[in-house]
């Protein structure tokens, strides 16, 4: 079927794409279930599908682009979007703070895929070196977990820096105005911000600083109304992150020319280079580290309630992440 026409709006550019193959227009209508995935345009892999533009039998997907995480958290704890994407720390902030959703996928650790890069003129050659100096980073993200354990590993305090709370493009346009001394974000983001400043990549996630897994959540909603189509979706998500994983060059070309991210080719390839290769199952072990993430970020005071992984995560699509 054809591509419909992009409708753009001020809060996100959203596509619709009739994405079912039938032989009879009313067979299609009363088999396909219309799903409204939410997309990053500063990191993950539902972009990569979204450019791939692949047809799936029976859903009708309708695409919605954000540049900013704020406004695609409301829209999926409204439940405007049925699926998205997202760090696992603040899939279990949000998660402790009422959210509707669950987690049904996640990728592998990437550790070197979230890092801090510092203005290119600041002699800093370690984390201790910044005491004293703004650092740009979300909170409740991964690169707060990044932030807690950098602390920690160097025996220092939060009040030790001056934080600023920025994320997305407000963040990147922040440190190359020069209103921080550094800035920690993930890729391809973080590549983009080294290609288009000059900034220096003083550390990255490695040896277990941060795992920085990417989650996709679906709506307690969808699970409950659309779990068909959720399940035909997450093997499309797998095998486009496999095929990223061995393609990076044509993959940096889709999402550099069909301008799904605004960052330059370079950063692109560069950026997923450093990111998952595929997707993983839900297991007793990966469950046990979410835990203890979740058990950190409860005691820092960033999850507001105590939070058992074990009702965040939905095991029911292991089947489709595998294969």
């Amino acid at each position: 079927m054809k591509r419909r026409t992009f409708l753009q709006t001020t809060a996100a550019t959203t596509t619709a794409i009739s994405t079912g193959s039938f032989a009879s227009g009313s067979i299609q209508a009363q088999t396909e279930q219309k799903l409204v995935i939410g997309y990053p345009t500063a990191f993950g892999f539902l972009s990569t599908l979204r450019s791939r533009s692949e047809q799936i039998a029976g859903v009708n997907i309708e695409w919605q682009s954000f540049g900013n995480t704020g406004p695609m958290i409301e829209a999926h704890n409204s439940g405007a979007i049925d699926l998205t994407e997202n760090g696992d720390s603040l899939a279990i902030t949000l998660f402790s703070n009422g959210a509707d959703f669950k987690v049904i996928a996640t990728t592998e650790s990437q550790p070197k895929a979230a890092g801090l890069i510092v203005q290119k003129d600041l002699a800093a050659r370690s984390f201790p070196d910044l005491v004293g100096k703004k650092i740009i980073f979300l909170q409740g993200t991964n690169l707060h977990v990044l932030f807690l354990n950098l602390l920690k590993k160097y025996n220092l305090n939060s009040k030790d820096f001056v934080h600023v709370n920025l994320g997305g493009p407000d963040a990147r346009s922040a440190f190359a105005a020069g209103a921080g001394d550094a800035i920690m974000t993930v890729d391809p983001a973080l590549a983009s911000v080294e290609v288009t400043t000059g900034g220096r990549l003083l550390l990255d996630g490695s040896n277990g600083l941060v795992e920085n897994p990417y989650v996709y959540t679906a709506t307690g909603k969808a699970l409950r109304e659309k779990e068909a189509a959720l399940r035909l979706v997450v093997p499309k998500l797998r095998e486009a992150i496999t095929w990223a994983a061995l393609n990076r060059e044509q993959q940096a070309d889709y999402l550099f020319t069909s301008k799904i991210l605004p960052f330059p080719k370079e950063a692109i390839l560069r950026g997923y280079g450093r990111s998952a290769k595929k997707l993983v199952s839900i297991t007793p072990e990966l469950l046990s580290a979410e835990q203890k993430i979740a058990d950190v970020l409860f005691e820092a005071g960033i999850a507001k309630k105590p939070v058992d992984v074990n009702q965040l995560y939905d095991l029911r699509f292991n089947k489709q992440v595998t294969g």
